[in-house]
């Protein structure tokens, strides 16, 4: 708990804005032992530890599955106790058979889930329960073995090489848990084998030390203040990994910490309930004097009785006294758990304070000015026009949701509505995927700005028309809705213009949108009124431009992304042969030799490797109306034109919608 909170204070006083409300919730997902289950949802690389933005918190997710298994195996323990007792059979026998079909069962789902996918399975609690149901059973059978003392010096040594061989010998990164995770947890158990006895030259000699006895008073502490001064010292370093003198003074910075919440947490609170349950010892101690009856008997077993004569100290009446342990340990997890609580909602309300603020700014701005109509103009630093409250989360607002009673409604419908009311006069559809989603703010700067249009956008994640027959794309039923529902809005509504990606870009360059031209050729006969505009998807980058100027600067060379520069012709002549107006605004985005620069005009262009910043796709309002307006009579050539009037809501979180 107290590294939770000291955490939040760091990251509050060191890190990026951008940051506080990730931490804030891995926090509060710390508190409740649920942190690997939001690492699992988010897909979150654990072994990307060079990665400065990975969370502070994220090695709680070990503690999380603790957690979770210490309350299953107390209702496992329970169950097959009453069941013992129904049936007459041998508690232990039972519990041992529980366990075994447990280890079995959660072994087998290890390695298949670690096969297919790795990073899910390394936070799967169900992928680790076999892990602790080994130990359990060698708690079960131990006490039945009898080892002899050779067999344990071996054993221990053997496991002892094991555990420290582990990670040079195994490749952790990409086969944990699975077959894997036994070399660990078979040399763990073969050093608690090895447990007994003093032998003479075992193992038990050396981890019996009072050097490492004494160590190992610290390592719980040092395990949880490690990571996020790691962390802390990556993001505010600006570097990717630590070298050498930055991991000594992780481990320098570690060590004094855990030694700090040892001494001035742990110990202090540890002591202050040993004194109470003295206190209480001696506040309920009983006097009694034993009977004759009792002294002869006791005599005969060789006991002395204690008696009021020689002051003898009475019996303790334990039941009092685990009560009152039990309300004292309870209070402290209570305003610890408040504590934290706390620090995480003042923080996620600090973020949510900023994050007002700066997006306020960012609707101040002329857009008209800066961006890709100004590229020339430079930014000093990060915080400049867009702050690192919004920088990571400047997703595009296409409108409102639709509601659910919209004939057009979907998974991730928006609506931006006719302002005054009524039918629209214009009706403009986008569709596809969320890169989609952010160069439809080029299209709102113009809706918005005209009471009497309207604007439907219709995505979902990764979604191409190709994606939405794709039987093994994890997504294609919300996929496939997007494109048939988009039909049915061509069909019956006739808009005036359906705006589609052209292309899909990777990292080696653009690639055909598979079946695009025979979906539009077929929309364009159902709606002979419809014009189709069909844009080159924006480049793919070789980083994340927005993590690193958050960790640097936008001055920092190393901030600039890279991306293969194709030849779009291929891909454009037979869309246009369709009847679709080719738009190119990639110059615009990126320059001509492949080069990436984290801002252009002013303003971050990319909030991760591959989608544009809301405020960057406003400014490309002025490149997209130079290449259309000379083809579509009524687009205005001046977007910015009239006074923008945004019905959409700031507060919904796009990137949400689209994963939910």
């Amino acid at each position: 708990m107290t590294t939770i909170v000291l955490t939040l204070i760091a990251s509050y006083l060191l890190l990026p804005a951008s940051m506080w409300a990730d931490h804030a919730r891995d926090a509060i997902a710390s508190l409740t032992y649920t942190e690997n289950l939001r690492l699992q949802s988010a897909g979150a690389d654990y072994f990307a530890a060079n990665d400065a933005m990975t969370s502070p918190f994220q090695h709680f997710w070990s503690l999380a599955i603790q957690g979770q298994v210490f309350v299953l195996w107390a209702l496992i323990h329970a169950a097959v106790e009453r069941a013992a007792r129904a049936t007459g059979r041998s508690l232990r026998g039972s519990l041992i058979a529980v366990f075994a079909v447990i280890l079995i069962a959660s072994l087998v789902w290890s390695v298949r889930i670690t096969a297919a996918d790795q990073v899910y399975a390394y936070f799967d609690t169900w992928a680790r329960l076999w892990e602790f149901a080994a130990g359990s059973l060698l708690a079960l059978v131990q006490p039945m073995l009898r080892v002899p003392a050779p067999l344990r010096a071996a054993s221990g040594w053997l496991g002892l090489a094991g555990i420290v061989s582990c990670g040079w010998v195994i490749a952790v990164e990409g086969s944990f848990p699975g077959y894997a995770a036994l070399w660990p947890v078979v040399s763990a158990m073969l050093v608690i084998l090895s447990a007994g006895e003093r032998t003479r030259f075992g193992a038990d000699r050396l981890l019996a030390s009072p050097l490492l006895a004494r160590a190992g008073t610290y390592s719980y502490a040092l395990y949880l203040t490690h990571w996020p001064v790691l962390i802390t010292l990556l993001v505010v370093s600006g570097t990717a990994q630590a070298n050498w003198w930055q991991g000594a003074l992780v481990l320098a910075a570690s060590a004094a910490l855990s030694a700090a919440i040892v001494h001035l947490v742990e110990l202090p609170v540890d002591t202050r309930l040993r004194r109470r349950e003295k206190w209480q010892s001696a506040r309920h101690a009983r006097p009694e004097a034993p009977s004759r009856l009792r002294r002869a008997a006791a005599r005969r077993r060789g006991v002395v009785e204690p008696s009021t004569r020689t002051g003898a100290i009475a019996v303790l009446r334990p039941r009092r006294l685990r009560s009152t342990g039990l309300l004292a340990s309870t209070a402290v997890i209570l305003v610890a758990v408040l504590l934290g609580l706390g620090s995480s909602a003042a923080l996620s309300g600090a973020f949510a304070k900023q994050r007002a603020s700066q997006l306020d700014a960012l609707e101040q701005l002329d857009y008209s000015a800066l961006g890709a109509n100004a590229p020339e103009l430079e930014l000093d630093d990060a915080g400049t026009l867009q702050g690192a409250a919004v920088l990571k989360s400047n997703w595009v607002r296409p409108g409102v949701r639709c509601v659910e009673g919209d004939p057009y409604y979907t998974h991730s419908c928006f609506l931006a509505p006719a302002i005054h009311g009524g039918e629209p006069e214009r009706l403009i559809l986008a569709v596809g995927s969320s890169h989609v989603n952010q160069y439809s703010a080029m299209l709102t700067e113009v809706v918005n700005r005209r009471p009497t249009w309207a604007m439907y956008t219709l995505i979902a994640p990764a979604c191409t028309l190709e994606k939405s027959q794709d039987e093994q794309f994890s997504q294609r039923a919300r996929c496939e809705e997007t494109w048939s529902t988009a039909r049915e809005l061509i069909d019956a509504e006739q808009p005036d213009l359906v705006v589609a990606l052209g292309t899909l870009s990777t990292q080696e360059g653009d690639v055909e949108m598979a079946g695009l031209v025979e979906w539009i050729e077929s929309a364009a006969a159902a709606s002979p009124g419809t014009r189709f505009v069909t844009i080159r998807d924006s480049p793919r980058t070789d980083r994340d431009m927005a993590e690193c100027v958050l960790a640097s600067s936008y001055a920092d060379p190393e901030c600039i992304g890279l991306h293969t520069v194709g030849d779009p012709t291929p891909f454009r002549e037979p869309l246009e042969r369709a009847g679709t107006i080719w738009i190119d605004l990639n110059e615009h985005i990126c320059s001509a030799d492949g080069t990436c620069a984290p801002q252009r005009g002013g303003i971050a262009t990319y909030l991760d490797t591959h989608h544009i910043t809301a405020a960057y796709a406003r400014t490309l309002a002025g490149p997209f109306a130079a290449q259309l307006s000379g083809r579509l009579d009524w687009w205005p050539a001046d977007p910015y034109e009239g006074d923008y009037l945004d019905p959409s809501d700031r507060d919904l979180d796009v990137t949400e919608v689209l994963n939910k």
